[in-house]
């Protein structure tokens, strides 16, 4: 059984934060790009937002995809709102996480 994309997510933003801003930024962009287009062929996902922050700076605010896996779904684009259903829960425990660590 392969990880739920919100770990791929959860993941590729860690991975990507470690990156300088505005010289790497267009090298970013590419492996993100190639990284969700990977994705979105490989997984059973239409569309999805990504935004990589560094510092307080957007490095990268991108949509790909479609809203919905018919021909009536819109472009997916950085504002587009998506519903989180349990998605939360992975947030949650993240941040319990962190906060374990800084005061353990």
């Amino acid at each position: 059984m392969s990880p739920p994309v919100s770990c791929y997510v959860l993941i590729l933003l860690l991975c990507t934060a470690a990156h300088k801003t505005s010289a790497v930024s267009d090298d970013i962009e590419r492996n993100v790009d190639s990284f969700v287009r990977n994705i979105l062929s490989c997984r059973d996902v239409i569309g999805l937002s990504v935004a990589v922050v560094r510092m307080n700076e957007t490095v990268l605010l991108k949509g790909y995809g479609s809203t919905e896996p018919t021909a009536d779904g819109q472009e997916v684009t950085s504002d587009t709102l998506f519903e989180l259903g349990g998605l939360t829960k992975s947030f949650t425990a993240t941040l319990l996480g962190y906060l374990a660590t800084e005061n353990g």
